[in-house]
């Protein structure tokens, strides 16, 4: 996928690319494709990478399936992302997650495949992610290349896109919840950046 797209060409910016299904005309795909410089340490982004995947922050409902093969090495876990609409009523929706990693001296690669079900008012109503990302030294400048690619799916049966005030909503909240993990991953990764600097880490 990353050679389809010549991610290793591009430049360190971020492109979008939306798509809509006109078959089954209640899908829209989303292509999300990056890279980025990271100013930190490959070894220890790598690790915090990994620490900040499990969405700890995620604890609504929260479960995790103990029997994933290579433990040390994948999650699996399920959880309830919930909102409140400006009616006062508080909507739902599950979220399934499993995610992998592969290291090697000199990368570290992250995949994973989320899958979203609405309840409630939002039944009939989900989506599908998939992503890949790559870790690994820079070798042009001091810090970490990232490349990262996602694809996401919002699938909502006819008789749900037909509920179009809920199905925006859907989407809404599908939205916040993304941007809330992105917040909190940079976050982290600036904690990181701040770590370094306290112990006096060099490049």
């Amino acid at each position: 996928m990353f050679r389809t797209l010549a991610v290793s060409t591009m430049k360190e910016t971020s492109t979008n690319l939306t798509r809509t299904n006109p078959t089954a005309g209640c899908t829209k795909e989303f292509l999300h494709v990056n890279k980025r410089l990271l100013p930190f340490q490959f070894l220890s982004t790598c690790q915090m990478f990994w620490k900040l995947a499990r969405l700890e922050h995620r604890q609504l409902d929260r479960e995790l399936y103990g029997d994933a093969k290579d433990p040390e090495n994948t999650i699996a876990v399920k959880f309830r992302v919930s909102s409140v609409t400006n009616k006062g009523a508080t909507v739902s929706m599950r979220q399934r997650l499993v995610a992998r990693r592969y290291v090697k001296p000199d990368s570290f690669v992250y995949v994973w495949k989320l899958f979203v079900e609405g309840e409630g008012i939002f039944h009939g109503m989900h989506s599908d992610e998939s992503g890949w990302c790559r870790l690994s030294p820079s070798t042009s400048q001091v810090g970490t290349s990232m490349e990262m690619l996602v694809r996401r799916s919002l699938m909502h049966y006819r008789s749900a896109e037909r509920r179009g005030q809920a199905a925006s909503h859907f989407d809404d909240i599908m939205r916040d919840s993304t941007n809330e993990d992105q917040k909190i991953f940079m976050q982290g990764l600036d904690r990181l950046l701040l770590d370094n600097a306290l112990n006096g880490d060099s490049w």
